[in-house]
């Protein structure tokens, strides 16, 4: 006969508690039910319900440059791992913008040397409230500089016999 039941838990906003509302601390409020106890009073205080960030881990793509020509349209997500709570139907929202590739110079108007090792960082948006609802962690992509071509074409070379 002792029953105390919450009417509104404002870290919920989901029914009967299956999603959570933004990250932070919210309050629950409670009735007093059928409570019967003969030898106390009893009093029920406000609650705290406390919604903790999730963990969010996004993996940058492998971006490929030709030496003295910046690729700077194919920056992307090649993983993500951690959307929660309906943010999975978003996954193809989320974007990134570069923020630093080692492979470029210049402002981004030059590559650096082929065939050395780069990466590129970016940061991640897309998805309302992002950054308040999740602890996030962008891996470094990597970002090649390949060879250019280079053709040389000789003319003819005309020689003396015995000169």
């Amino acid at each position: 006969k002792n029953n105390i039941a919450y009417t509104n838990d404002k870290a919920l906003d989901g029914t009967n508690g299956k999603w959570t509302g933004d990250a932070g601390t919210g309050t629950i409020d409670f009735v007093n039910g059928n409570i019967d106890l003969e030898n106390y009073e009893v009093t029920v205080h406000e609650g705290q319900s406390v919604v903790n960030k999730a963990d969010l881990v996004v993996d940058l793509n492998k971006v490929y440059h030709t030496y003295g020509d910046p690729n700077l349209k194919d920056y992307g997500i090649s993983g993500v791992e951690g959307l929660t709570n309906g943010d999975e139907a978003s996954k193809d929202k989320l974007d990134v913008e570069m923020t630093k590739d080692t492979a470029l110079k210049d402002n981004n108007t030059h590559t650096n040397n082929a065939g050395e090792n780069y990466t590129w960082t970016g940061n991640v948006s897309g998805i309302e409230g992002l950054e308040n609802n999740y602890n996030i962690k962008v891996n470094d992509g990597e970002s090649v500089v390949n060879k250019a071509a280079l053709t040389i074409d000789l003319n003819k070379v005309y020689h003396t016999y015995g000169n």
